[in-house]
């Protein structure tokens, strides 16, 4: 299973993100998370430092072995099967990746986006492992090409109207991209009213499950506690999701 996961900054779905890979991973599946967002903060979900884990953008020496050194011939088809195992962090039974982007005062970026892509394209055909790729809103990673390997497109949407206008532009981008599921899922909702009203903006799009606004999770980011690994509302919420997904996807 290959799922991209999306929204706008702030609606939660690193978290969202994290706590399914955490579930797949613990029903005995090969887990790859990748952090495709230009701000990176999957690995803290999980409690790990964002310094551990080096973006594959930031690996000049693996990008100059893969692709070829900067103003020479550069390889459009590197062999990237090694990468994930050499540099991804393992974390109980999970690997994670993140993959970087650009930086100001950091020139042309042409063999990191090529390098970027293969990966991507080499992850997404892996048969025996589950990817999770925690997106920007933009889901700017996402190529013509690289988009057909996704199984789905996750948009995960918040009560607050800028997070619904986001939601129709990845829509509008997913069609560009002719990404065949997408998916709705809501987070930190309170009550009907606003599961109501945000799915009533959202109509065309399938709903997965809404997640309930949960306090112990906000409360433990808050004190440096990894909200995968405590029993809350909003874990038991995404693991009916994962389930539907499971279901929807076979």
């Amino acid at each position: 299973m290959k799922l991209a996961v999306c929204g706008k900054g702030g609606v939660g779905k690193t978290t969202f993100s994290g706590m399914l890979i955490t579930l797949f991973a613990s029903e005995g599946y090969n887990v790859v998370g990748i952090d495709a967002d230009p701000d990176p903060h999957l690995s803290s979900v999980f409690n790990i430092p964002l310094n551990e884990i080096t973006p594959i953008t930031e690996l000049k020496e693996l990008i100059d072995e893969k692709i070829g050194k900067e103003g020479g011939f550069m390889r459009l088809n590197p062999n990237v099967a090694d990468i994930p195992e050499k540099y991804a962090l393992k974390y109980k039974g999970i690997k994670l990746l993140v993959l970087g982007s650009k930086r100001g005062g950091d020139g042309c970026f042409c063999r990191e986006n090529v390098l970027v892509k293969r990966l991507l394209e080499h992850l997404l055909t892996q048969e025996n492992e589950v990817i999770i790729l925690d997106m920007a809103a933009g889901i700017e990673h996402l190529t013509r090409g690289t988009a057909q390997l996704v199984d789905a497109l996750i948009i995960v949407v918040e009560p607050y109207s800028g997070s619904i206008d986001t939601a129709k532009k990845i829509q509008e981008l997913a069609k560009d991209l002719n990404i065949k599921n997408l998916f709705l899922v809501l987070n930190k909702i309170t009550d009907d009213d606003e599961k109501d009203f945000i799915y009533s903006q959202l109509k065309e799009l399938p709903l997965l499950g809404a997640v309930p606004y949960d306090p112990k999770v906000r409360n433990a980011s808050l004190k440096g506690i990894s909200p995968v690994e405590l029993e809350s509302d909003m874990k038991k919420a995404v693991n009916e999701i994962k389930e539907s997904l499971k279901e929807r996807l076979k």
